[in-house]
């Protein structure tokens, strides 16, 4: 093993930050029909950070794996740092930030990152941790638990070409953690205007417009009925899906980005 040597900076010269990136390493989350909240909510990828060595990150990798779920309230612990000892660092997919100047407590403490997730094929290496000696400062757990996807959403999302995979995966969600992202929330407008711009030249044709209205309108009424179920059963799954007219009328990127708007708009349901 090749460890790397430590250099002293000479004495009155001026140093910089060490900054480092972190690849991070996801894991497909299934939990057990047990009761308690999930560690991942379907559709998303939640990021778990502390600083290294920490016991209380370890058991919970360890419950991952198990495919365990907790009490909600343990899980609203995990969305504050409270310590004064704090690293930040920021997250990126792709070269798009999702989460900047995190603060991650230096006594071991736990905290999560939730980010809407659409199903698509995440590549590998292009999710990293970033900040100050971040390499020996900070651990991560990252699970995935995979969105709901009719046949039609599946292949759609496998026409996304990879560089194009960062409409896979969005912004952290607003928390106490994570302030909203100005920067992100900039890009997601200018592209759902793009989108709308070009809906609305595909859309030209009378029938096919009529269809798409009928069937926007039947999806509105199904996810008020799936909301109603869910929570009379007490499920914290929202299952919203784009209807095949829809899917048929875009482009794969719009319909990759429409599908993690759904998604986005399902977590931040559950987390109110």
């Amino acid at each position: 093993m090749i460890k790397r040597a430590r250099t002293s900076p000479k004495k009155n010269s001026t140093t910089t930050p060490n900054t480092e990136a972190l690849a991070l390493t996801v894991e497909s989350y299934s939990p057990t029909p047990a009761q308690g909240a999930p560690l991942a909510p379907r559709g998303s990828v939640v990021i778990y950070l502390a600083a290294s060595g920490s016991k209380h990150l370890a058991k919970l990798r360890a419950s991952a794996k198990r495919g365990k779920r907790l009490k909600a309230t343990e899980l609203e612990q995990f969305d504050r740092a409270e310590q004064k000892d704090l690293v930040r660092v920021s997250l990126k997919y792709a070269g798009k930030v999702l989460a900047d100047s995190v603060p991650v407590p230096l006594d071991g403490q736990v905290v999560r990152l939730i980010l809407p997730y659409n199903g698509g094929e995440l590549l590998k290496g292009e999710l990293t941790l970033h900040g100050e000696d971040v390499e020996r400062r900070v651990s991560a757990v990252g699970l995935r638990h995979d969105p709901p996807l009719t046949k039609v959403e599946r292949a759609a999302l496998k026409l996304v070409p990879a560089s194009m995979s960062y409409l896979h995966l969005g912004a952290a969600l607003p928390s106490a953690l994570v302030e909203r992202n100005d920067e992100e929330r900039r890009r997601q407008e200018q592209e759902n205007q793009r989108q709308e711009a070009e809906r609305a030249r595909q859309e030209a044709n009378a029938e096919r417009a009529q269809a798409q209205a009928e069937a926007q309108a039947e999806r509105a009424e199904a996810r008020a009925e799936a909301r109603a179920e869910a929570r009379r059963g007490g499920s914290e799954d929202f299952v919203a899906h784009l209807f095949d007219v829809s899917i048929q009328s875009m482009t794969p990127a719009m319909s990759a980005a429409a599908m993690l708007e759904l998604r986005r708009e399902a977590l931040s349901e559950q987390q109110m």
